[in-house]
């Protein structure tokens, strides 16, 4: 991108380490767009914050042409106003815990007892009719844990980065089946979906797929059916546990010991319109300005935590240095910061 301009790369690199290492504003707007806009999830009145901030930063930057591109329908938004969840029998202890999004809110704060949903065929499912409303539904089963024993990050060796390279295109290996019940059919989960919608049980409760130490990876809520960001979709309270918890409530339940619960989760739907906006921002080129360069990183985060790792590190970086190239670029740079991150198409 850079051997096209007039001006030399030693120049390029040059005004790019005398803002980042001089002028540098990195951790003011990180702070900002983690500690004070974050978490910001599509459709959330968070997300329209953050929206109204970076279109008056990347204007004071000196960015022109800054607008909002409006795409969609998205669907409605959620987010998450309160959340606690509590273990009280045997013995008391606070879990660690999060409600999928689009989880809708519970009547204050609901109490009740554990059942782990042991099923694997469709008869299975028939011996719990009758006998999870007002329960705590456990639907995965426990997950062994090791020790951190390897390095968290490898440097990897020439040889491994060319093999890397030459891989061979993924094949597609079509939809993948039900984490939480693999060696079951699709025909088993509409049967599991359906019983759990008709019995309400108080919420459905998984552990982390991965990560330990109280770190947990949550993803969204499932409806009863389409989609949970529908207008109207039925959706069940479901919350994600740490595993530790998760595999200590399973423990106890395999030993015959009763376990109780109580939760309260309070969580809004918003976005009623169900449309988004991207942001847009541009450094105006010279001889080549009817060419565009693109660069950017998606501006939402998820609804767990605040954003800090992948949306915040490569925006917070490039929209700060770009604008101080003084004018040498001949073609248009135009700053496009699109969300959702994994939903391409709609954006």
């Amino acid at each position: 991108m850079f051997a096209a301009w007039p001006i030399s790369n030693d120049s390029i690199v040059s005004i790019i380490k005398k803002h980042g290492l001089e002028k540098s504003r990195v951790m003011e707007t990180a702070a900002m767009i983690t500690d004070v806009l974050g978490p910001r999830m599509t459709g959330s009145p968070m997300l329209d914050k953050a929206t109204d901030w970076a279109v008056k930063q990347l204007k004071d930057w000196g960015y022109q042409n800054v607008q909002l591109d409006e795409w969609g329908p998205f669907g409605r938004g959620w987010e998450l106003k309160h959340f606690e969840m509590h273990a009280h029998t045997p013995n008391y202890w606070p879990i660690i815990a999060y409600p999928k999004a689009w989880s809708p809110s519970t009547k204050g704060l609901v109490k009740g007892e554990v059942v782990y949903l042991d099923a694997n065929t469709e008869e299975d499912l028939d011996k719990y009719k009758g006998k999870l409303k007002g329960k705590f539904v456990l639907i995965d089963t426990l997950r062994v844990l090791k020790e951190w024993e390897d390095p968290l990050a490898k440097r990897l060796t020439p040889e491994e980065l060319l093999e890397m390279a030459n891989a061979a295109k993924p094949e597609n290996r079509g939809r993948r089946g039900n984490r939480n019940f693999p060696d079951s059919g699709g025909e088993f989960i509409k049967k599991l979906r359906a019983l759990l919608y008709e019995e309400k049980p108080l919420a459905t409760i998984d552990r982390s797929f991965k990560g330990d130490l109280g770190t947990v990876f949550v993803s969204g809520a499932s409806a009863k059916s389409g989609s949970a960001r529908d207008e109207g979709a039925e959706v069940l309270p479901q919350v994600t546990m740490s595993v530790e918890h998760y595999n200590r409530l399973f423990r106890l339940l395999a030993q015959g010991i009763p376990v109780t619960l109580s939760m309260e989760l309070q969580a809004e739907y918003t976005n009623k319109d169900g449309m988004e906006h991207n942001i847009i921002a541009e450094i105006p080129g010279t001889d080549l300005k009817d060419e565009i360069v693109m660069f950017g990183a998606h501006f939402d985060s998820w609804q767990a935590a605040t954003g800090c790792h992948r949306q915040c590190r490569r925006q917070r970086h490039d929209a700060r240095s770009c604008p101080h190239f003084d004018g040498n670029d001949k073609r248009n740079r135009r700053e496009a910061p699109p969300y959702p991150p994994h939903r391409p198409l709609d954006g």
